[in-house]
């Protein structure tokens, strides 16, 4: 069972770092993880992988919503949770998506532009800027490296890659170190601090993604649910359980199956390959907006690849269904102009 304080302090000592694993929890229970996957360059320990770049952008193992299952099957998010609020609509206040281990609540994208709520809601903006560097040998504090410990070349894997590409500029943004910073909110009119889930101009998650290397409060409860292993979320008696339909036998998420859609954001072409070993089966690729209305259906080849002009679209957040009778498998694709 997660342990979340009620009333949150400020630490105003050692701050405690948000580990490996578990940092807070979206209020749909699934669990907040801080940015890092279980790996580094080399397995050095020293340039540690941004889950972001290696698990969705090269791997694509996460779903439309942003989330995946760990290796014991537990659902959770490195970055924003795509699907718990409206990313496109910047003209009010975000709404409050989780909260953080140290009871601080966690808002969607949007704020409002001054902390005292004066002037119009605007998209927070992270402090994190990628390193002007053209080699991987030296940590965001200065510390040089011993050439074992360099990270691999730039034009192999790009900036921003590794958590350790980024540095943090003070007034860069709208937030602090920790993604977060002491405003008035629709829910605290009397002023609370908060982090914010941040995302770019093309509605890209932007690092830290949720909170930073830090908590900004005293944990207080379970210290144990912080970091791998920890705790979980707990049923509460008497909670009616559901179970799911699966006279259909279609799989949702088939080792088998993969959907590969690139670019991602696009502007005008869009591309997209579906693998699969079941090469007998016949698909079909649907296309719908954020508001679940149907733009674009048709066939399906596997493993062709396919092109789509996205320039005929609205800009925006689209999703691409590819469906058999046994399988089906959704990714999610921005739109920019």
């Amino acid at each position: 069972m997660y342990v979340i304080t009620r009333y949150p302090r400020a630490n105003p000592g050692t701050l405690t770092a948000t580990p490996f694993g578990h940092i807070g929890i979206w209020k749909n229970g699934v669990s907040i993880y801080n940015p890092e996957d279980t790996k580094s360059y080399n397995d050095s320990s020293v340039w540690m992988q941004n889950a972001f770049y290696f698990e969705h952008l090269l791997d694509q193992t996460m779903d439309p919503c942003l989330g995946h299952p760990n290796d014991h099957y537990e659902y959770h998010t490195h970055t924003t949770p795509a699907c718990l609020y409206d990313e496109t609509d910047s003209t009010v206040h975000a709404p409050i998506l989780g909260y953080a281990f140290d009871g601080y609540p966690i808002y969607g994208a949007y704020g409002y532009t001054n902390p005292n709520a004066a002037g119009p809601v605007k998209r927070m903006v992270s402090s994190y800027q990628l390193r002007p560097i053209a080699t991987r040998d030296t940590l965001p504090d200065g510390t040089a490296l011993a050439p074992v410990y360099y990270g691999p070349a730039l034009d192999s894997i790009p900036l921003g890659a590794y958590m350790q590409d980024w540095e943090y500029v003070a007034g860069l943004g709208d937030l602090d170190a920790n993604n977060g910073r002491f405003c008035v909110t629709p829910e605290y009119p009397g002023g609370t601090y908060a982090y914010f889930a941040t995302l770019g101009p093309d509605l890209i998650p932007t690092f830290p993604y949720v909170l930073g290397p830090n908590y900004y409060g005293v944990i207080h409860g379970n210290a144990g649910d912080l970091g791998p292993n920890s705790g979980h979320v707990t049923v509460p008696a008497g909670t009616t359980t559901y179970t799911p339909d699966t006279t259909t036998g279609i799989s949702q998420i088939d080792a088998s199956l993969s959907l590969k859609v690139f670019p991602n954001p696009a502007s005008d072409q869009l591309n997209f390959r579906l693998a699969t070993n079941n090469i007998y089966q016949q698909f079909t690729g649907t296309i719908y907006d954020q508001a679940g209305e149907l733009i674009e259906t048709g066939d399906v080849i596997p493993n062709k690849e396919y092109s789509y002009y996205a320039g005929k679209l609205a800009a925006g957040v689209y999703y691409l269904k590819v469906e058999s009778k046994t399988q089906s498998y959704t990714s999610r694709f921005i739109v920019t102009h």
